[in-house]
């Protein structure tokens, strides 16, 4: 079966992690240049009153970086907030005291370069899940045969880039704030954890387009 090349996101959303649930390998892009704007430090949740962006802040420089030199600014207290906003937004569902741990540990302790942040993030989430996917870096990885699909920057917060998705199909699940909004789809996995808790997985599986 062949690997996905895709970058390593920030508490990545239903979207990534129905890419993930679908292969036994990912390799993780360290090489490419860090975009702005996009999942690489973002993740969306569903608030109180509408989807929240939390935004991991880095450090700024004046020539482009390759995302493995990127490193996280501590000169706000970001991990405060975000896990402030995490905590409204989740405390009343059904499953999130189960996995708050797990999501906690991130906000207590910090990490100097973000794809170092993301990969273990992402390695939780997929021990959490129970998946038996493998993570490699790009950097470590010899791909000069292409025996893999690259979905770099295909997932994107900006809807005029985030490239159509065919393989993905939406499940609608009962969210912390149903009563006030209509569903709201791809949000982060703690979204989905949160609400469905063991269910997860399922819902991964559904929304995967088998071609």
């Amino acid at each position: 079966m062949k690997a996905l090349l895709i970058e390593p996101h920030y508490f990545p959303n239903i979207q990534y992690f129905s890419k993930v649930f679908n292969y036994n390998e990912i390799i993780i892009d360290d090489l490419s240049l860090f975009e702005k704007q996009s999942y690489r430090n973002r993740m969306k949740i569903l608030g109180a009153n509408k989807v929240l962006s939390l935004i991991v802040p880095v450090k700024k420089d004046k020539t482009k970086m390759k995302l493995k030199d990127v490193q996280i600014d501590y000169g706000i207290n970001w991990q405060k907030d975000h896990w402030n906003s995490i905590i409204s937004a989740y405390n009343k569902s059904p499953f999130f005291l189960f996995y708050m741990n797990d999501f906690e540990k991130y906000f207590n302790r910090k990490k100097n370069f973000l794809i170092d942040l993301n990969i273990e993030i992402i390695l939780n989430l997929i021990e959490i899940l129970e998946l038996d996917t493998k993570i490699k870096l790009l950097s470590e990885t010899d791909v000069s045969r292409g025996e893999f699909d690259d979905l770099r920057n295909s997932i994107h917060p900006k809807k005029k880039l985030n490239k159509s998705d065919n393989s993905l199909k939406t499940i609608e699940y009962q969210q912390v704030f149903s009563e006030r909004f209509d569903f709201i789809p791809n949000l982060s996995v703690v979204d989905l954890l949160s609400n469905k808790g063991p269910e997860a997985v399922q819902i991964l599986m559904e929304s995967v387009v088998v071609k």
